[in-house]
């Protein structure tokens, strides 16, 4: 069995021990993290925002999830959230080719359209997060 991940947006005081331990869905606004790792939000961001030193980047780990143990919530940097909210289409594909595809377009796969979906779907959530004024997380369940 894998890691499970998902993707979610809520104010602070939403993150119980029950959404620690059981995850986002159904209990808050969320979409699966597809596998999102800490390395993968780092990498994204260093694609947004590629003026910073990536070792000077980190991800903050909630009170609540170090008291647990087991599983990890982590919160998307508002510099992340907040560049995906004011991006324009043109420069969303470009952070999908560089992030999704290393910067080069992938051929026509039939999987595609999947991790595309996903994409277009984890975008939403992030500009949603934005314009309610909540944080965006990912939820990691080893």
């Amino acid at each position: 069995m894998g890691i499970l991940s998902d993707v979610f947006i809520a104010l602070p005081d939403q993150i119980t021990m029950e959404v620690l331990a059981h995850g986002p869905m159904g209990r808050l606004e969320a979409v699966e993290g597809k596998g999102l790792f800490p390395s993968s939000v780092l990498e994204l961001w260093q694609i947004i925002d590629p003026s910073k030193e990536s070792p000077s980047r980190r991800l903050e780990l909630l009170d609540i999830a170090r008291e647990q143990g087991d599983h990890i919530i982590y919160l998307i940097p508002g510099p992340v959230v907040s560049a995906i909210a004011f991006a324009d289409n043109d420069r969303i594909r470009e952070i999908e080719v560089a992030w999704l595809y290393r910067g080069t377009p992938p051929p026509p796969d039939p999987l595609d359209g999947i991790l595309k979906d996903w994409f277009e779907e984890f975008i939403r959530l992030l500009k949603r997060a934005h314009r309610r004024g909540l944080n965006a997380y990912v939820w990691l369940c080893p």
